[in-house]
């Protein structure tokens, strides 16, 4: 389903038809609507703040007014939502510093927050069941547990909100520096007229990679230009490959059939230094590729954190989050590696 599409379809599937629902209530079913336009990655204090109170305002509601909003949801728009989906959440690291020293007076003092990236989990869902059990908490004759809806309105506006493409690159002959950025979403590298998703390989349980890679890959790389990127932070990062050479990849690992006759773009040069990554199967072509000191806080059930591919590769001070799977698969003629918190196979 389309990203843009989707957004729209879960906010109208989340509101009550407005005509059969009480007056008295309009009030609440606007501040609901407004919500859902609210981004919680962008300011997530602030968004906190707001959910809470569309909570409460909800579980104000007299108990005939909530069994009628139940009563008319849009059951048939509800069942058209995904039954399998996910989104990513955030979750800060770090505590909040104050009761500085000094004459300054409390209401002055600067609230500090030691320096660490988030937490990201990536967490599977059913956007129906979501959407169902928000409205059964609504219908709820017991006494409404506030932090349970508000739970569930963050659910919702994170799959609202799930991140798509920032930033696609057409071909290896786009190149230079993407430095300093944060990007919520996904960057596409050699992106041309293939659309960037679907495009990761598994390599790890190959015994094909290394002839392939040694013998035949030279064949296929059509390298061009130097990319540098660095210092930003990311969704994630796909190099994007057509349909008919990452068929050929994967059945050459899986079998060890080589096909050759297709051609894969990539930078003759590629370093990737000093990035924050927040969710799992990013990959990198490359003729050349160094990586180095970049950061994965993540939790994901997959424990391939990046894909590599290329003639050569180095892999120095690059770190996960307290996974010991975690790991970075390479299809390389030669590599150097050193310092990781994580593996490189």
């Amino acid at each position: 389903m389309d990203a843009v599409l989707q957004d729209e379809e879960i906010r109208e599937a989340v509101m009550p038809k407005k005509e059969l629902i009480p007056g008295t209530s309009l009030d609440t079913y606007d501040k609901l609507k407004k919500l859902w336009f609210l981004n919680p990655h962008e300011d997530p204090e602030d968004y906190e703040v707001k959910a809470t109170e569309v909570a409460e305002t909800l579980k104000g509601l007299p108990g005939e007014t909530r069994k009628k909003w139940y009563n008319h949801r849009k059951v048939g728009l509800i069942g058209n939502l995904p039954d399998s989906d996910k989104f990513i959440r955030r979750r800060p690291i770090g505590r909040t510093i104050g009761g500085l020293p000094g004459s300054f007076p409390t209401s002055s003092l600067p609230m500090m927050r030691e320096s660490a990236p988030p937490v990201t989990e990536v967490i599977g869902v059913s956007t129906k069941k979501e959407v169902e059990s928000l409205f059964a908490l609504i219908n709820s004759t017991d006494p409404i547990d506030t932090l349970n809806i508000a739970a569930k309105l963050h659910n919702i506006s994170y799959l609202i909100n799930k991140p798509d493409y920032a930033l696609a690159l057409s071909s290896n002959r786009v190149w230079g520096w993407i430095t300093n950025n944060d990007f919520y979403g996904y960057v596409a590298l050699y992106n041309g007229e293939n659309k960037a998703t679907d495009r990761s390989w598994d390599s790890t349980e190959s015994v094909y990679k290394e002839a392939w890679a040694t013998d035949h890959l030279h064949k296929s790389l059509s390298t061009e230009g130097q990319m540098n990127i660095s210092g930003n932070q990311f969704t994630a990062v796909r190099s994007v490959m057509n349909e008919e050479a990452l068929a050929a990849i994967r059945r050459t690992l899986t079998s060890g059939h080589v096909t050759n006759g297709f051609t894969i773009q990539a930078y003759e040069s590629l370093t990737v230094r000093d990035n924050t990554f927040y969710e799992a199967e990013s990959s990198f072509i490359g003729g050349f590729i160094n990586i180095a000191g970049n950061h994965f806080p993540f939790k994901v059930e997959e424990d391939i954190l990046a894909h590599v591919l290329g003639f050569s590769g180095v892999f120095l001070g690059n770190q996960a989050l307290e996974n010991e799977k975690a790991r970075i698969d390479q299809t390389l003629t030669w590599i150097k590696k050193a310092a990781n918190l994580l593996s490189i196979v």
